[in-house]
């Protein structure tokens, strides 16, 4: 399906890097891939980025990174990155979070 996650609080009418400059800087590695530091163009405040490949996905694995995503979103505490914003395209879910220290 094209929308893996359709009812998240997702953006689809935007790019991800329409809003976000993608910088070199690795923060890690996760079992996904790489999250890396970006800046957000309006105010320069700099995030962590997390994409999340949707191609090829079984229908189990999209089911729990839709639920994941949604509860992530739904999550405030102080010992847990913010995720701020999530962007979904045809090859990924792009996950927004503050860049913690």
């Amino acid at each position: 399906s094209a929308n893996p996650c359709s009812r998240a609080r997702i953006v689809r009418n935007r790019s991800m890097v329409e809003r976000y400059a993608v910088l070199e800087e690795e923060l890690g590695q996760g079992m996904s891939g790489p999250v890396v530091v970006a800046e957000r163009q309006s105010d320069g405040m700099k995030v962590a980025l997390k994409s999340l490949p949707t191609v090829n996905l079984s229908e189990k694995r999209r089911d729990a990174l839709c639920n994941e995503v949604e509860i992530h979103l739904r999550l405030d505490h102080p010992h847990v990155c913010k995720l701020l914003e999530v962007f979904e395209d045809d090859c990924a879910v792009h996950l927004i979070m503050e860049l913690c220290s």
